[in-house]
């Protein structure tokens, strides 16, 4: 049995509808998530709204025994971009050489990192989460790399990853000395890195490009195998270690092309088993879903999204890998 199942849901979609329906599916882990927009960065948008009333709702899946994790596309905070304007040698420089305001930073330059350590720090303490596991990634972009002379030294984009999450990590220890940040493997960062992953570093394989008709373990799907491959390589260099499936079974604003109001969601119970035995066999131990637009506006239209189609999953999952246990 995987030890920690979990959904992934919107700030303003979060209600104790969605506290019953997981409770009832057997999932005991709940992502905390904001999607990026242009208005407000994400990260303060969500604590606006956790101040709003959104916290004292989470304080009840924590009272049902359901883990909360804040799961944020977090650098455009981290390092925050009216810095720009007084010093743009902190932020990335695109192909054209120029510096840019938007996404990430220059990984090259130790006043950004520093500023991103310590905002780690305050966002952690605004956070308060229980876990010790935080999931403060990346900007949520491709072509997101700095490049400058320095930085394009790195060999692949995965190493900027490891730099930000280092200086990520520096943060959160000086708050909790048992945190651990996660590498999320996504975007510009789906390559194996050259530099070592940080004690207290761990794997979090996102395959949003994956084909969602067929199990990830399919021979018949080029992205699936790729993306399986590449799992194998990040498991030998990050271990399993809290290593961690993020999937996109119940992403509905992925279905609905991220436009509302939300299309109906027929999530494939047998590819979803498939891949939860198939991750499992691989190590890891904590596997969730995306479970986006799916809050009131779509049981108004559709009535309650499949949450325990997703439940029965895991445990399809489960006998799946009894029988061949006994087969074997």
């Amino acid at each position: 049995m995987v030890k920690h199942r979990g959904a992934v849901l919107l700030t303003d979609e979060i209600d104790e509808r969605w506290l019953d329906l997981m409770s009832e599916a057997g999932l005991n882990m709940l992502g905390v998530h904001e999607i990026v927009s242009e208005e407000v960065n994400c990260v303060q948008r969500m604590l606006s709204r956790l101040e709003g009333g959104v916290r004292k709702t989470l304080g009840k899946f924590e009272n049902s025994g359901i883990e909360i994790c804040y799961e944020l596309h977090a650098m455009e905070w981290l390092l925050p971009r009216e810095r720009f304007d007084s010093d743009p040698q902190l932020f990335r420089m695109d192909d054209k050489g120029e510096r840019c305001r938007s996404l990430n930073c220059c990984v090259s330059s130790p006043e950004a990192l520093e500023i991103v350590s310590e905002r780690a720090y305050l966002l952690a303490s605004l956070l308060d989460q229980s876990s010790h596991d935080y999931c403060l990634w990346p900007d949520d972009s491709f072509n997101s790399l700095c490049r400058c002379e320095k930085c394009r030294r790195l060999r692949v984009g995965a190493d900027h990853n490891i730099i930000m999450m280092r200086a990520v990590l520096r943060g959160l220890r000086a708050y909790d000395s048992r945190a651990r940040i996660a590498y999320l493997a996504y975007a510009d960062f789906l390559d194996p890195p050259t530099l070592s992953p940080e004690p207290g570093m761990f794997l979090q394989f996102a395959p949003m490009q994956r084909d969602l008709r067929t199990p990830m373990r399919s021979e018949e799907s080029k992205e699936n195998t790729r993306y399986r491959k590449l799992l194998s390589i990040l498991l030998d260099i990050f271990g399993t270690d809290g290593a961690r499936a993020l999937e996109y079974w119940l992403d509905n604003a992925l279905n609905s092309g991220f436009k509302k109001p939300p299309a109906l969601l027929s999530p494939n119970v047998d590819v979803i088993a498939d891949d939860i035995a198939f991750y499992h066999s691989m190590g890891l131990d904590t596997i969730e879903t995306f479970a986006s637009f799916m809050g009131a506006d779509y049981r108004e239209l559709f009535g309650d999204p499949p949450c325990a189609v997703y439940g029965s999953a895991f445990a399809a999952a489960a006998e799946k890998e009894k029988q061949i246990r006994i087969t074997h």
